[in-house]
């Protein structure tokens, strides 16, 4: 057909979503609409990790500020941790060089949600954001609901650190990207009897 070609890549995918929409796919890519070969799906199901980072599109509900939030498209969710590592330096002779590693812990993850908004049959995307801001605004800890987070990573709580929402074309549709850390519930001050 005139005007029609198959695309070559997902690099291409990719370039024309990008240049077309100006937003990011969620992933996976596309599903196969233009026969494009089909990816294995298994790195998929565990979250793709590379370099420590860990990737993963998942079901997602947020709860902070007195309200709750099912992000109404799956989101992808990349986490990524580092270890805490206090180093001296001694005096350790001519022939022995660097640090000594005293201790080390693992630090927080830091976690980033990126997607999309859109309009459904429930709320508008005005409603999204308004309630997402809400609840990244409370100035508590934000409750997160995600099987994957939950029971693979023991995630169960963030702190907001930024959110961000891009330009997007569309008026149904508002990308954006929360970037938050894991925290815990810790009792600081113990009363003594």
């Amino acid at each position: 057909m005139p005007g029609i070609r198959e695309i070559e890549s997902n690099a291409e995918a990719l370039s024309l979503w990008v240049t077309r929409l100006g937003v990011f796919p969620s992933l996976p890519l596309m599903e196969n609409p233009v026969g494009l070969a089909q990816p294995d799906p298994a790195p998929f199901a565990s979250g793709l990790t590379s370099n420590g980072i860990a990737i993963k599109q998942c079901a997602v509900t947020l709860a902070g500020g007195g309200t709750t939030l099912q992000l109404p498209i799956d989101p992808t969710v990349t986490l990524k941790r580092k270890n805490i590592i206090t180093r001296r330096n001694v005096a350790k002779g001519g022939t022995l060089h660097g640090t000594v590693k005293e201790t080390w812990r693992e630090d927080d993850w830091d976690v980033t949600l990126a997607g999309v908004l859109r309009t459904d049959d429930s709320h508008t995307v005005e409603e999204y954001i308004s309630t997402l801001r809400l609840i990244c605004g409370s100035g508590e800890s934000i409750r997160i609901y995600s099987s994957w987070l939950n029971e693979a990573f023991d995630i169960t709580r963030l702190v907001a650190d930024e959110l961000t929402f891009p330009v997007t074309k569309g008026l149904n549709y508002q990308a954006y990207s929360l970037k938050a850390w894991s925290d815990d519930s810790y009792t600081l001050i113990e009363e003594i009897e």
